[in-house]
């Protein structure tokens, strides 16, 4: 089994104050078959000059203003971007306003790849429903070499 096409790859923005998550969620993105598109260290800089995503993945705590502030500004300007935060503060009363900024998935730190390959295949049913990758054929597809 191949890739889909890499038109079909999933745009991916990262937007995360840590360089070193950014680069190793980059890698997993990737393995998961999604393409990096562009990497923000901050809301207010992504917000300047936001490129144009499939999913948009960002952390809860940011300086300055923070992920769930930020989900919001990017869902009154991209209501059809896929939004997924991470954090390592999974309390419900977070989970509840991010649910409320249009944040449609939460993702645990440390980040797995397990979760990262869920996100993928979740936008990549969004943006291509005749063409999901799900279960046998996600998990095959993932463990491909040239993946």
């Amino acid at each position: 089994m191949t890739m889909p096409e890499p038109s079909l790859e999933v745009r991916t923005v990262l937007i995360d104050d840590s360089q070193a998550t950014r680069e190793a969620l980059g890698r997993l993105v990737a393995f998961a078959g999604g393409r990096i598109v562009a990497s923000y260290g901050s809301a207010e800089s992504a917000l300047e000059a936001l490129a144009p995503a499939d999913v948009i993945v960002l952390d809860y705590q940011l300086p300055g203003m923070d992920g769930i502030a930020a989900a919001e500004e990017i869902r009154r300007n991209n209501p059809d971007v896929f939004l997924a935060m991470i954090t390592v503060l999974d309390h419900p009363l977070v989970r509840d306003r991010a649910g409320r900024a249009g944040i449609q998935a939460f993702l645990g730190k440390p980040v797995s790849l397990a979760q990262v390959g869920a996100l993928m295949s979740m936008v990549h049913a969004q943006i291509r429903p005749d063409r999901v990758l799900a279960g046998d054929e996600l998990i095959s597809w993932l463990l491909e070499e040239d993946n």
